[in-house]
């Protein structure tokens, strides 16, 4: 017993050469098309006619097509060994067997064996005086359907066909050799009627657009002919059935699992995997060195040769050590210089190393830097409080030159946004580090401005809303708590981000 799909492909064969008995294959269709349109679900079933059919098509339909069940409307031929339980005269009218007109003969002759099959259009066979072994009906459409290299065609489509339908006099055989590799076949075992074949397909679709098994629909049609013992239900319990959605199943599923994982991102939880590949990203390509930036560093190696010497070191270096230091940069003429080194403590001019210090602190390309506050939210109807307080910057350098050197660490203490500023007062400390914009955007502005290019500008719209308009007139949005997937720190999301 097999469930039916809640929606089916139907390819509905049609063969009715001109030398073989005038079958009624247009009201076949004609009656199963109507009684689908009038059935509880009409777009349950679809079906694609092809008439006038020919071997050569049908593996090409097939595969283009992919349809769950394959019906052949036509004749049939029974086998030379096969003996028939009616003769030829027991029957009256039109039936689906083979028989030749007087003016085109289209079976092998009686000194050929014949294997039986289905007659298909334009079938030409070996005639007696030839030499070549005959290739039949029945092996032509086997061989159509089940190669000799790849038995399994069938099952190994993306889309196997469940159940073919032989509605042909004499077809029994045909189905059994099919049944070895399609689920449900349903064939003839001898003459059938024409009228008779066009009722059992009619009750067929009928039953499977009511929602019906292939079985049920296979019983119901069977009881609705003249003899119901002429229709055959084979079954292949070898093969597993074939799992069916219903269209407007597959679209519910379909928008609920986009909604999850919509959903999930959104309060982050697949960041972890995002970050992951991000950082791979960013890692898995080589970089050229820019040799426009150039970066010193002071080690603890060189903190304690000037201790040795004497010198008072303040952050990293003493006063002469780094007024030394910018007296040899500036002999190469660098655009700007950055010191990212905190010096809170006002220069003494009464001393000389300090009074050369402080006449280089004066220089428009020199930056220094400043360090906000840390806040803490402080929960609903709570007020936010510092954790940590603000660095102050260097007294001798004039504020337009400051900027903040904070950093944004992500909860696994990696920095992979860069806080440009727009903060607001509150966050800043007007007494403390007073500056809009973070020391790395400053340098970055001071270097554009001296190649004369329009420099960075953020648009700070409040509510955590920044644009960032770049030289090139793009236009880059800031990071905001809820930024794709990612998420970040969101008591640090504030003022124009990036990542």
């Amino acid at each position: 017993m097999g469930s039916l799909a809640p929606f089916i492909k139907v390819l509905f064969l049609e063969a009715n050469p001109k030398t073989q008995t005038h079958l009624r294959i247009n009201k076949e269709i004609r009656e199963v098309k109507k009684t689908l349109r009038s059935a509880k679900h009409p777009d349950r079933i679809e079906i694609n006619q092809l008439g006038a059919v020919r071997v050569e098509d049908f593996t090409s339909e097939l595969l283009e097509y992919k349809p769950r069940i394959v019906h052949f409307s036509g004749h049939g031929e029974r086998s030379s060994q096969s003996e028939s339980i009616y003769s030829p005269s027991e029957k009256s009218g039109h039936s689906r067997a083979s028989s030749t007109k007087s003016k085109s003969r289209r079976k092998p002759s009686t000194s050929i064996k014949s294997e039986g099959g289905l007659i298909f259009e334009d079938e030409v066979f070996v005639e007696p005086e030839s030499e070549e072994e005959p290739e039949t009906n029945i092996t032509k459409i086997v061989h159509r359907l089940v190669p000799p290299a790849k038995s399994e065609v069938l099952q190994d489509l993306d889309s196997p066909v469940e159940c073919v339908v032989l509605n042909g006099c004499h077809t029994e055989e045909t189905a059994r050799k099919i049944n070895q590799h399609v689920r449900f076949v349903i064939s003839m075992r001898d003459e059938i009627p024409d009228e008779d074949a066009v009722i059992f397909s009619k009750y067929f679709y009928q039953a499977l657009g009511a929602g019906n098994s292939i079985k049920f629909a296979f019983d119901a049609a069977q009881k609705q002919i003249s003899d119901p013992s002429l229709p055959v239900w084979l079954e292949n319990p070898d093969i597993r059935p074939l799992p069916y959605y219903e269209p407007r199943w597959i679209i519910a599923s379909s928008f609920i699992s986009a909604l999850a994982i919509i959903l999930v991102r959104l309060f982050g939880g697949l960041q972890g995997l995002e970050i992951d590949f991000l950082d791979y990203l960013q890692t898995s390509w080589s970089r050229e060195r820019d040799g426009r930036i150039v970066v010193i560093q002071a080690t603890n190696e060189d903190v304690r040769s000037q201790q040795e010497k004497g010198e008072t070191v303040i952050g990293s270096f003493s006063n002469k050590t780094l007024a030394n230091l910018l007296e040899e940069i500036n002999s190469l003429q660098p655009a700007v210089i950055g010191l990212d080194i905190y010096r809170e403590n006002k220069l003494n001019p009464a001393i000389p190393e300090e009074k050369e210090l402080q006449s280089l602190f004066k220089q428009d390309n020199i930056f220094g830097v400043c360090k906000l506050p840390e806040v803490e939210g402080g929960g609903q109807n709570q007020p936010d409080h510092i954790i940590a307080q603000a660095v102050l910057p260097p007294p001798d350098i004039s504020a337009n030159r400051i900027g903040f050197s904070d950093v944004s660490m992500d909860r696994d203490t990696v920095v992979r946004r860069q806080l440009l500023g727009g903060f607001t007062d509150e966050i800043r400390g007007r007494k403390d580090c007073d500056t809009d914009q973070s020391f790395s955007l400053m340098l970055a502005n001071s270097y554009l401005e001296a190649q004369n290019v329009q420099p960075i500008a953020l648009d700070n719209q409040g509510d955590q809303i920044c644009k960032i308009k770049f030289p090139n007139g793009k236009i880059l949005n800031s990071l905001h708590p809820f930024t794709g997937g990612y998420q970040g720190d969101t008591g640090m999301i504030g003022g124009c981000q990036v990542l």
